[in-house]
This record gives C-alpha cells, structure tokens and sequence, in this order.
C-alpha cells in the first residue's frame, strides 16, 4: 500500500505512574512484544514500509523496542497529539495513518480501513467501537485536513482537531482493540494478552 504511517510515541504516560518513569507505554510487553512492535508487524503484513515514529519521552528505550526500520522524529516540545502531526506533514502521504503508540489492535486491517476512508470522501477516518473522542487509536487523514490544525501550538486530535473537521470526519467499525492508558486498562490487557 503506497501510504505512510505517524505512530505517537511521545506521550509522558502520567496515568500509568510509576510504571512509565521508567518505560514508555509503547514499550511496554505483551505476549513477549510490546505494542509498537505489535503495530509494527500488522503495518508491514498490511504494506505500509514508511513508518515514522515521534519520541519525547525516553526515546531510547522507544528505540530500542523496535527491531523493525523507521523513521524517528524527536519532539523537543510536546504539542499534543494534532500539533505534532501540523510538523511533521512534509513526510507524509495523501491520505496517512497515525496511530497511538498504547492501542493493542487486534483483528484489524489497515488496507480496509484505507479503502474505506478513500470511498467515503471525507477528510479524517476514525477507527472506533464506541464514540469519535473514546476510540481505537487509528486515523486516516486526508493531508486537506491538515490545514484544520494552528502552526506551532497545542492542539488534541480529540479535543481540538476532530470537532474542527465536524462532518468531515468518518466512522470505521471493523476491528478490535485494547488501549492501556490506565492501570485499570493496563490491567485487563495484561490478564487478556499475558
């Protein structure tokens, strides 16, 4: 698939105190894997080779959980999840995926998600069971939708961004997924996955 995917791996993981002073969520194992080697595996089995990555908190140890080639983009001053992604577009396809660095996916398919954000005309694709700011962590923007999200300031996905977008923004519902943001999530994907 000729597209290219951000996954956000910059985040402090300030629930998960005091696990994540010490590892990046993204870093965390499941089933001998940790999630963005876990992303990584489906992101290549689906064809997508053009993978960056934006670190800030303990980029090394980010780092050295992956075995798979990307492209690491270091954050110096976090600008939340929608103002990180305003920098970077330069490396970007028309339309790309982001994807949060703590969302386990399973029975998901990135082409398919694809092939629906590209049929449904909008600008934004969000991958979700439940509601739009309580989803699965995956997105597909149209690079249009970029233009929705300030230069050099703070900006969510969730909060800012998406509700800019209104109508523009696609619901995607094949798949499932865990999130471990919290201890009680962390805790249920642990007994789910070991």
């Amino acid at each position: 698939m000729n597209t290219t995917a951000l996954i956000l791996c910059a985040g402090r993981g300030t629930r998960l105190r005091p696990l994540t002073y010490f590892v990046p969520k993204p870093a965390l194992v499941f089933d001998r894997l940790s999630i963005i080697e876990r992303t990584l595996i489906e992101l290549f089995l689906n064809g997508i080779n053009r993978v960056f990555i934006n670190l800030h908190h303990l980029p090394e140890k980010v780092k050295r959980s992956i075995t798979f080639p990307v492209t690491n983009l270091y954050e110096p001053e976090l600008l939340e999840t929608a103002g990180a992604i305003r920098e970077y577009a330069q490396y970007f396809s028309d339309p790309f995926f982001v994807i949060n660095g703590d969302t386990i996916l399973t029975d998901f398919s990135f082409k398919r998600m694809m092939d629906f954000h590209r049929e449904s005309k909008k600008l934004a694709t969000v991958f979700t069971k439940y509601t739009l700011t309580r989803n699965g962590g995956v997105f597909v923007f149209s690079k249009e939708a970029l233009e929705y999200i300030p230069h050099k300031k703070l900006c969510s996905i969730h909060k800012d961004w998406l509700p800019k977008l209104g109508g523009k923004v696609a619901i995607y519902r094949q798949g499932d997924y865990e999130d471990i943001g919290t201890w009680k999530k962390y805790i249920k994907a642990k007994l789910k996955y070991g």
